[in-house]
């Protein structure tokens, strides 16, 4: 079959056959003593064949071409959940450079996953999702192959495309990053520390504890799950040229946050000012701490996220420039950029580092900022919380004090990364609530304040929120075998 895929002047001819929803299921499940088929227990609907289709650049998927996939249980003998995948059978060299081949996995008009298929390979499989636990009332998938409109398509010309979409289902969930650490923490001995007269859990053999929400839980397991201490197995490779551990950077987990796993980069990418618009406007030379219009969260949602481009940057502080090339720094390829959740943040602020870990997370998640500015931005890369900074102290054996009391303290792992072992200030999340253009920031003697221009440069260590369905694949979490991803 042929396929006319029209990109404006543009007529990419897809050859081979376009069988896009084919799918299968797997036949046994060997679960205790039942020796039924899984067939025996789902109903299961493949949907029709895409034998020949048009793609026309299009706003969304739903300009795309699609079939539904009908998948649900019978009865509720058991837990059973499906796994849906692409298999890129055959993909041109451009076509697989280009951006704008999307996929998109819809039920009840919620967008369930969506993606790219720029740097799939012939044989590649994709997985657009997992774990998805089966009801037994009806439930349709339409999934969406497309072309958007919005990116760049490149030369795809005469190129073939051909795309299978298999389901399977089993009875056990995969392994998910998130499900790895959380299990750590649940399956490890805790022990009841205190701090600021509040108590919390630590698992010291694994140096995992959980925040309580700031305290604001009465459950001693009802918050988020951190890595605390001064050396913790929480390294973990990520921006990698191959998954899992080709031509990595060596990044840090700083917890589980509302189903996602959180990361930190382990060295800066750079001393740079929070805020300078004179990188958006060459005659400005205004700064304020608005993290939601900051020079610094466009640098990192932009030319660093894309991994392209040399740029240069500019810092009030004597009007110090900095030139970047974003190709070295910057992210390396699509299937890292997919594994990153896009997350509401939170923009809370406040006006003193005099101030506990607990209350700081609070002010983070509350209503208190400067005149005008918001209080929470939805993006993928962002910077650290002072509360990460503050959780990340060993509450048993550290100290029990304020935020600006953390001098000296060797029992915070995320001292080493955030000031690059001492030898630099890395700036923060927060903004100061009673100033227009301060923010928090570490001091590289441990600890953190909320007074620094953002137009003075200091160390940037992205941080971002993993997307729930990435798996660790291998590793300890040591530095010498830092947990790799799948």
């Amino acid at each position: 079959m042929i396929i006319s895929l029209s990109v404006l002047v543009i007529t990419i001819i897809v050859s081979g056959t376009y069988a896009l929803y084919k799918a299968q299921l797997s036949k046994n499940i060997g679960v205790n003593t039942t020796t039924h088929g899984l067939a025996y227990y789902i109903n299961y609907v493949k949907g029709a064949d895409i034998t020949a289709a048009t793609l026309n650049p299009s706003t969304s998927y739903e300009g795309g071409a699609s079939s539904d996939i009908e998948f649900w249980k019978k009865d509720d003998s058991y837990d059973i959940y499906g796994k849906i995948e692409l298999t890129v059978n055959t993909i041109g060299t451009n076509l697989s450079n280009s951006p704008a081949i999307k996929y998109a996995v819809v039920n009840n008009g919620n967008v369930l996953k969506e993606g790219s298929l720029k740097g799939t390979t012939s044989g590649s499989k994709v997985t657009i999702l997992k774990n998805l636990y089966l009801e037994q009332t009806k439930q349709i998938y339409t999934v969406y192959v497309w072309l958007d409109n919005s990116e760049e398509l490149g030369n795809i010309s005469n190129e073939s495309l051909s795309i299978s979409v298999d389901c399977t289902a089993s009875l056990q969930k995969d392994a998910t990053a998130v499900s790895y650490i959380t299990d750590l923490y649940t399956n490890a001995s805790k022990t009841t520390v205190t701090n600021n007269n509040i108590n919390y859990n630590i698992a010291s053999s694994v140096s995992l504890m959980n925040d309580r929400m700031g305290g604001t839980t009465t459950d001693l397991d009802g918050g988020n799950i951190r890595y605390y201490g001064a050396s913790p197995n929480n390294y973990i490779y990520f921006n990698c040229t191959s998954y899992p551990s080709t031509g990595c950077e060596l990044w840090r987990i700083i917890g589980v946050f509302d189903g996602k796993l959180k990361i930190i980069r382990n060295t800066p990418i750079g001393n740079l000012a929070w805020d300078q618009d004179k990188n958006d406007d060459s005659t400005k030379t205004t700064y304020d701490n608005d993290w939601s219009t900051a020079t610094l969260q466009k640098l990192l949602n932009g030319s660093y996220y894309n991994g392209t481009g040399t740029i240069t940057y500019y810092s009030k502080l004597g009007e110090t420039t900095s030139t970047l090339n974003m190709t070295n720094i910057g992210l390396k390829n699509d299937t890292t950029r997919n594994m990153i959740e896009k997350t509401i943040w939170n923009l809370g602020g406040w006006n003193t580092s005099e101030i506990y870990s607990n209350q700081i997370y609070q002010y983070e998640r509350g209503t208190t900022v400067y005149t005008g500015r918001s209080t929470t931005w939805t993006g993928k890369i962002a910077l650290p919380y002072p509360s990460d900074y503050g959780y990340a102290e060993d509450f048993e054996n550290g100290i029990n004090a304020t935020l600006n009391s953390y001098d000296n303290s060797s029992k915070n792992w995320m001292r080493a990364t955030i000031t690059a072992n001492s030898a630099n200030y890395g700036w923060l999340l927060t903004h100061n609530s009673s100033n227009s253009n301060n923010a928090w920031y570490v001091h590289y003697d441990g600890d953190a304040h909320e007074y620094f221009p953002t137009y003075d440069v200091l160390g940037v260590e992205p941080t971002l929120y993993l997307s729930s369905d990435v798996n660790i694949e291998g590793g300890s979490g040591t530095s010498s075998s830092p947990y790799t991803l799948s």
